[in-house]
């Protein structure tokens, strides 16, 4: 019997939305817009990270051991990342996860005027309220009203929330009570953001625009982490009122063909705030320890905001009648996330957990791209770009430890980077009456990596220890070699005139349909296994690829004040099965599917995989297994041992022969029955959670759509 929360089927998520266009005369536009919605969310608990979402068969690096509020199950593999570990309390608990609801509401309008032939204006405001309610279900009944048995009485666990540490009957892992429902969150954002642009064709050569966008916003955040059965609290508290400028110009020149786009952006960003200085003295006791007074007036220093300004550069030019070349560059900036730069995050002693810092600057993405269009036949486009995006100052996190002070806290920085280099190809077809799409490949290398040290100790001794452990997940961050996982989508859509096919009673049924299919392909990620310990392993083994297409039919019927659409999605339509990496029991099931695959040859696992193509997440397509083990040598083998198996089949290496050990000798395995052993994948040991493998079923979606003309 599953009772965890997870898809809280007493309630429906919603999202209604209502648009009114009105022309106030022939050169004015008004759009008014509003729309009020509700989710109805599961909140993961702040000691459940390590199990969170982490596939076994991919790596994340640039997580942190530390709670983010807004993390919610709500996808299969979100759901079955956390269930698969084996405490029972997950599984008969009712309250071990926190409901968590997330309401919106909105409301807008955009002006749009007509100045003259060649200049027109927009206007919008935008107002934004988000407030989060996360909190454990209804308290548990304590009265012990329930006779399970004649004069035996208990009350109504595990039903209810309870604070108290208790377990249940003959598990250890079975908590009526405890370490569960940690999550809190009441905060209410509120964001206003008021935007202008104005478009003016100068000449026949120049068309000049320009822009400003000012957003205000509104932090009231109130969330963190509860156990009172541990007396453990880690909160966040904090009212900020931060605000951002921007405005921009550009000239958009046109001559002979030849079309370039100049301009220049601004950006600033104002944090609004005063902040203590953690870089003074990151090991201040008094502030970061658990010594900490909040009645003490610490010395804050006003942040400065952040004024940067960016560049934009367009070039196409012509070559031919049907083709052109095109350059692209342009710094583009990007806010850290309020959350964690305002995060000050303290236990229940006062103890710093996690310390944001708002004058971070924001992160700069300098862009570069150079293509050549070429036109065919007047309806298909080859488009063949090179790009490289340079990323500096992204948000990352240095940790420090004392433990003479009792410190210990993530402190937020910019000292992440990466870079991204690669060649693109994509035909398009844009018009056409029946078929329209496009399709594109992208082969790219993303290399990423963090400045200074990622963990930092107030004792020089200590702090040795931490740069000569490499292994610490930590430094996994700073030592991401690039890889380089091409990609491809696509995107087809198969259409009917309007008036195509016969009239009847008003309508054409055969006209207006629309059938999309888009797919996308991913090469599958690069990963480290390296049981050996052979020196210079990194990114040896690769996981299977990432195929998926998706169907989408729809049909609409018009009429006077308005119109009808039906549709139907299916997602997965080729039902592709992809091992999900969520279905592994604990280490030991994980090492022993590795250890079955038939991998290339390597050092790293030399003596502990028979040589083959095999990729990680490969699995048994029959749901069969028949184990084959590796033997350096085949008469080497103790077969008077105990634990000789002679059912097991095994792969001689010096001659590479599957054998078994059949009337007191050994005799090759017939090739029929390897053949099929072999297609089929059986000697695939598979994870023992066998209900978690597949998470991706195919899925069909029924609907109707209404659009109303006022």
């Amino acid at each position: 019997m599953l009772l965890i929360p997870l898809s809280r089927p007493d309630y429906k998520d919603y999202n209604w939305s209502i648009k009114l266009n009105s022309d106030i005369n022939n050169k004015t536009k008004l759009l008014l817009n509003a729309s009020v919605g509700k989710s109805y969310n599961v909140a993961i608990n702040a000691t459940d990270n390590g199990y969170y979402n982490q596939s076994w068969l991919t790596q994340a690096p640039g997580t942190y051991p530390f709670w983010n509020p807004t993390d919610y199950l709500r996808t299969p593999d979100q759901i079955a990342g956390i269930t698969y570990e084996q405490r029972s309390s997950r599984v008969y608990d009712n309250s071990w996860y926190c409901p968590a609801d997330v309401s919106d509401f909105n409301v807008g309008a955009k002006l749009t005027s007509m100045l003259s032939v060649s200049t027109y204006y927009e206007i919008s405001i935008q107002n934004q309220y988000r407030s989060y309610l996360t909190g454990p279900i209804g308290p548990r009944n304590t009265t012990q009203n329930y006779e399970i048995i004649p004069g035996y009485f208990v009350d109504e666990a595990p039903y209810g929330y309870s604070s108290q540490l208790l377990s249940g009957i003959g598990d250890a892992s079975l908590f009526f009570g405890g370490h569960s429902a940690t999550a809190r969150d009441s905060s209410k954002l509120n964001t206003l953001k008021i935007k202008g642009d104005i478009t003016s064709q100068l000449t026949k050569d120049h068309m000049f625009k320009a822009g400003f966008e000012f957003s205000y916003y509104d932090l009231n955040i109130n969330y963190g982490t509860v156990n009172p059965a541990f007396s453990d609290v880690d909160w966040v508290k904090q009212h900020f009122n931060p605000y951002l400028i921007s405005a921009y110009v550009q000239d958009k020149i046109e001559a002979y063909g030849f079309i370039a786009n100049l301009g220049v952006r601004m950006d600033i960003s104002n944090p609004n705030t005063s902040w203590v200085n953690a870089d003074a003295d990151p090991f201040n006791q008094s502030f970061f320890s658990a010594t900490y007074n909040d009645t003490i007036q610490y010395a804050k220093e006003r942040v400065k905001p952040d004024v940067s300004f960016s560049p934009r550069l367009g070039i196409s030019h012509p070559i031919t009648e049907s083709s052109k070349l095109y350059f692209n560059y342009g710094h583009f900036k990007e806010m850290p996330a309020y959350d964690e730069i305002y995060r000050i995050g303290r236990g229940a002693a006062g103890d710093m957990r996690n310390y944001g810092n708002p004058s971070l600057p924001q992160a700069q993405t300098v862009s570069y791209e150079l293509g050549f269009d070429q036109s065919l036949f007047d309806t298909y486009l080859i488009q063949i770009a090179a790009f490289y995006n340079d990323i500096s100052s992204q948000q990352a996190f240095t940790f420090y430890t004392s433990d003479q002070k009792s410190i210990a806290y993530y402190a937020a920085n910019n000292n992440s980077y990466s870079d991204i280099r690669g060649l693109e190809i994509t035909l398009r077809k844009t018009s056409g009456d029946w078929v329209r799409g496009f399709i594109n490949y992208t082969y790219q290398v993303v290399r990423s990596g963090q400045f200074g040290q990622v963990a930092i100790a107030d004792n020089p001794a200590e702090q040795a220890i931490l740069d000569n452990n490499q292994t610490n997940p930590l430094y996994l961050l700073v030592r991401q070699s690039p890889v380089a996982q091409p990609r491809a989508n696509a995107s087809i859509t198969f259409l009917t005139p309007k008036n195509f096919g016969p009239h009847f009673l008003g309508g054409d049924p055969l006209g207006d349909w629309s059938l999309n299919l888009v797919g996308n392909w991913k090469a599958g990620q690069w990963l480290t296994y390296n049981p050996q310990l052979a020196t210079a392993i990194q990114n040896n083994v690769q996981v299977t690829d990432y195929l998926n297409v998706n169907l989408r039919i729809n049909k609409t019927f018009s009429f006077k004040n308005f119109a009808v659409t039906v549709f139907m999605e299916t997602n997965n339509l080729l039902n592709a099965k992809r091992l999900s990496g969520e279905s592994f029991y604990d280490p030991t099931d994980f090492n022993s599917y590795m250890g079955s695959l038939h991998l290339p040859q390597s050092p790293a696992y030399n003596n502990l995989n028979i040589p083959g193509n095999d990729r990680v997440g490969a699995y048994s397509t029959d749901g069969v297994y028949t184990p084959i083990l590796f033997s350096g040598n085949i008469n080497g083998i103790n077969t008077q041992s105990s634990s000789f198996d002679p059912t097991v089949i095994y792969y001689d290496s010096p001659t590479g022969r599957y054998m078994n050990y059949i009337n007191g000798s050994w005799s090759v395995v017939p090739d029929s029955k390897m053949k099929k052993i072999l297609d089929n994948k059986e000697y695939i040991d598979m994870p023992n959670n066998s209900s978690f493998d597949f998470l991706n079923p195919r899925q069909f979606f029924y609907g109707i759509n209404l659009s109303f003309t006022l």
